[in-house]
């Protein structure tokens, strides 16, 4: 199965991509979300020619969602479920996210995806519920 990942820029994506990756999973992308007024990561901040460094260095195609400032939750699940659509088109089948252990999140992410596509693709959440311990070491 196809598999893009929601990629923030840090560890638990880092992370989550190993753990893909180890159980042979055919990750095929990484998506994210970059506000275009600051040219950063939306979430983490981190600036988007190291984002490009980090998808040339994984050997991964980036896919972008670009956001504005200020950016309203309609905007932002607007914006995003067109990108999961046109990679859904291109044969993607699932998406995988880094997030460990809050179910509201992974409700929010299940959500949008159900309602991106008739459909609803697979949600992988690879790192789901380790301790963090283990995950720290």
């Amino acid at each position: 199965m196809r598999i893009v990942l929601s990629w923030s820029g840090g560890k638990d994506s880092a992370y989550a991509l190993a753990t893909l990756q180890a159980q042979r999973e055919e990750v095929v992308g990484l998506l994210t979300t970059v506000t275009e007024t600051y040219d950063r990561i939306s979430i983490h901040g981190v600036r988007r020619s190291l984002l490009r460094k980090q998808a040339e260095a994984i050997g991964l195609p980036l896919y972008e969602v670009i956001l504005p400032v200020p950016c309203s939750n309609a905007e932002y699940e607007m914006r995003t479920g067109q990108r999961i659509q046109e990679l859904l088109a291109k044969g993607v089948a699932g998406f995988a996210f880094g997030d460990l252990y809050l179910d509201d999140v992974r409700h929010y992410r299940e959500t949008m995806l159900a309602q991106a596509a008739e459909h609803a693709p697979a949600a992988f959440f690879p790192l789901w519920g380790l301790p963090t311990r283990q995950l720290a070491q």
